[in-house]
């Protein structure tokens, strides 16, 4: 029932997950950036956030991991879509995949 947000440069929210992969899902809207998603030390994709109107429950899936436990972070870039006027980024809910 909450979203975590931040505009910090290096923010980041970090968990295990033991599985292929998950479903990330955050606010798409105009004062949003980049965030970064780093599964076991290496970067797997950069998700703009950025969106001219907002959009509740916007969600990016990272699938095709290889089964079992990964270290995943979810980072604040502090870069942004030329069109954006903000840095934050947020997570509504991260959902392993089954």
């Amino acid at each position: 029932g909450t979203v975590a947000f931040s505009d910090d440069p290096g923010a980041q929210v970090a968990f295990n997950l033991e599985g292929s992969g998950f479903r990330y899902t955050f606010t798409r809207a105009f004062n949003r950036g980049m965030a970064e998603i780093v599964i076991d030390d290496n970067r797997k994709a950069i998700v703009d956030l950025y969106g001219p109107v907002i959009v509740w429950q916007a969600q990016t899936t990272i699938a095709g991991l290889l089964p079992g436990p990964h270290r995943v972070a979810i980072r604040a870039l502090h870069q942004k879509n030329p069109a954006a006027n903000g840095y934050y980024i947020d997570i509504d809910s991260i959902e392993p995949l089954p």
